[in-house]
């Protein structure tokens, strides 16, 4: 399935948000004693029962040999909306005769630009690569955030190792009910629309919010805006 018919297939997904409280996944990997690499930017920020089962793939890559980076975790809802919209102007750089709708469809395949698919935005999603133990880069094809099919999970132009490392990556975080997106290796996410289609849940249990770590609360954005472009 490509891309776009796989987002038409999400888009059919309902949420019925639980309102699991959001958690700070570097306290509690921290309290763990699991070895780790955070992006200086992050925001460590996850739902609570994705962040008590990351916590545990975390430990799991540690006995096997691999420390997680993680490059991402929470994003706000504006933050999304500023990286969907660098997207389109890049692809538009490319595609000048392009209509701004398939601009957008283009881009919503690297940098989701409807809000329900940006599970970042719920607390529901997390980009990592694995490092060894030595904190060297592990090989897994192409860059974090290549913008090419050969971010695809299952590209077909990999070496062994290549696919091995995804494998191995994809089915650690699978072992504790944490999906991968299959057009980005390095994205899993929890509770959102595409771990319902993926895990063939009724409806999902994360939507967006806005998340104020300062003051520990969540504000949750109306349903009717969670399912156009921004």
């Amino acid at each position: 399935m490509n891309s776009k018919k796989f987002d038409q297939e999400l888009l059919k997904i309902t949420v019925k948000e639980n309102y699991d409280r959001m958690m700070n996944i570097i306290d509690l990997l921290h309290q763990a004693k699991i070895n780790y690499v955070i992006n200086d930017k992050a925001k460590p920020y996850l739902r609570k029962a994705f962040a008590l089962g990351f916590v545990k793939a975390c430990k799991d890559f540690n006995s096997k040999g691999y420390v997680v980076k993680i490059e991402s975790v929470y994003r706000d809802i504006n933050l999304q909306k500023e990286l969907f919209l660098g997207r389109c102007s890049a692809i538009q750089c490319n595609y000048p005769r392009k209509n701004i709708m398939k601009i957008k469809e283009m881009a919503n395949i690297f940098t989701a630009g409807i809000p329900i698919i940006a599970a970042h935005t719920a607390g529901a999603a997390i980009d990592i690569t694995l490092l060894d133990m030595n904190y060297n880069s592990i090989d897994f094809g192409c860059d974090y955030r290549n913008g090419t099919s050969k971010s695809h999970t299952n590209f077909k132009k990999l070496t062994k190792k290549q696919r091995d490392n995804r494998k191995i990556m994809v089915a650690t975080m699978y072992k504790y009910n944490i999906i991968n997106y299959p057009y980005e290796y390095w994205h899993f996410s929890y509770g959102d629309i595409c771990w319902a289609l993926l895990l063939k849940k009724k409806f999902s249990i994360y939507k967006p919010v806005e998340f104020n770590p300062a003051t520990n609360t969540s504000k949750y954005l109306p349903l009717k805006q969670c399912y156009n472009y921004f």
